[in-house]
């Protein structure tokens, strides 16, 4: 989603994007060196995007670079980068039903580019459950909840923010400031890995995060990698969640096994 692509900091470890205007559009962070408008004429360090791809994506941390696929972003032996404009290879109009992407973004995180499809080439991924990343951070919060943000969450939270290539967090941060900055850690460190559906669950924030519109890039316009058009914020889709989605509804079946049963709140 937009949403996500957002939520990547600068490579100077700045969040470009701080909330949103009741129309959708971004509230940029002047302090970011983050501009949504124009190209870069340029090719991006070690070619990860081509020339003339959308300065949004330029200068961004390295993780966003690692997770996200974008226009003009290289895959492989791609001349020019991925085309995901309407009329572009990867488009709406070119790929065909079932091939094209809703919101102008393809995952890369997981992605293998030794997988062919012509010739026929496949590759096993092992799928991992538990890494030293997600250790580091589950440790940040929960000492953080506990004592608050004493000199043990800023050194595993950093540990994470250091191996991306970022700088560390500010100093002094209060409690319900790290509580913020550790939320927004795992949305990018572990993004794409089963996790922020659960974390928005269990810091009860789904009836905001997940009871909004999406939006994405708009796959329906767009002749070039520098067609304005294209890169117009457009709405995806409308998410509803309330409270009761929490937890599930008991069956009707199984509150008649047992009256003593109570249904969940909400249903």
């Amino acid at each position: 989603t937009q949403e996500q692509v957002d939520a990547y900091e600068m490579a100077n470890g700045i969040r470009p994007i701080t909330g949103y205007n009741p129309d959708g559009s971004p509230i940029i962070n002047s302090l970011s060196g983050y501009n949504e408008t124009g190209t870069s004429s340029t090719a991006g360090p070690n070619n990860i995007y081509v020339a003339g791809t959308r300065n949004m994506y330029v200068n961004r941390e390295p993780r966003f670079y690692a997770s996200i696929s974008f226009a003009g972003a290289t895959w492989k032996t791609r001349t020019g980068g991925l085309q995901l404009w309407n009329a572009g290879l990867d488009g709406r109009s070119q790929a065909g039903p079932g091939y094209y992407v809703k919101t102008g973004y393809i995952l890369r995180k997981h992605s293998d580019p030794s997988v062919s499809l012509n010739p026929e080439r496949r590759a096993n991924r092992t799928w991992i459950y538990f890494r030293l990343g997600e250790q580091y951070l589950n440790y940040a919060e929960a000492l953080n909840e506990a004592q608050g943000p004493v000199s043990d969450v800023y050194t595993y939270v950093n540990l994470i923010r250091s191996r991306a290539g970022l700088p560390g967090l500010v100093a002094g941060l209060s409690k319900d400031q790290m509580r913020e900055a550790i939320h927004h850690e795992r949305r990018i460190e572990l993004a794409f890995e089963t996790h922020r559906y659960f974390d928005c669950h269990r810091w009860k924030i789904a009836e905001v995060t997940d009871n909004t519109t999406i939006s994405g890039l708009n796959i329906d316009q767009g002749t070039s990698l520098t067609d304005d058009s294209f890169y117009k914020r457009t709405i995806v889709e409308k998410r509803v969640f309330e409270k009761k989605h929490y937890l599930w509804p008991i069956q009707q079946r199984e509150i008649d096994k047992n009256q003593n049963l109570v249904q969940n709140p909400g249903w």
